[in-house]
């Protein structure tokens, strides 16, 4: 059942910032086949967390995103539902497009060391 965002929040040295309208949660690589001689075998793997943030300008932008370390993301679902990152690091910072009607809007990708659903 498919469900909305109704939050995402970035917090980054006990300040919260929540200028952002887009969400993606890339693919998480849970296993991987292994073949044998005679068998094919499954190894789980290590968790590589990455996701992206479309980060919306706002007037006064105080978040300089060249500098976030060790963040925390939250998303939040109407379901209420909420998927923590812990550990959040900016690994690239997209460049920012307008279509002449709406606000600048950038996209940020960013690693995390852990991801909890709560």
């Amino acid at each position: 059942m498919p469900q909305g965002v109704t939050r995402i929040s970035l917090e980054v040295n006990s300040v919260n910032y929540e200028f952002f309208n887009a969400f993606t949660e890339d693919e998480r690589v849970i296993s991987k086949q292994v073949e044998y001689m005679n068998v094919t075998g499954y190894s789980l793997m290590l968790q590589r967390h990455t996701f992206s943030l479309d980060k919306v300008r706002t007037f006064g932008d105080t978040l300089d995103f060249d500098t976030v370390v060790n963040g925390t993301v939250t998303i939040e679902y109407e379901t209420g539902q909420r998927v923590t990152f812990s550990q959040v690091h900016v690994m690239s910072v997209g460049a920012e497009t307008a279509d002449g009607t709406s606000d600048m809007v950038s996209t940020i990708l960013f690693g995390a060391q852990s991801r909890t659903v709560n």
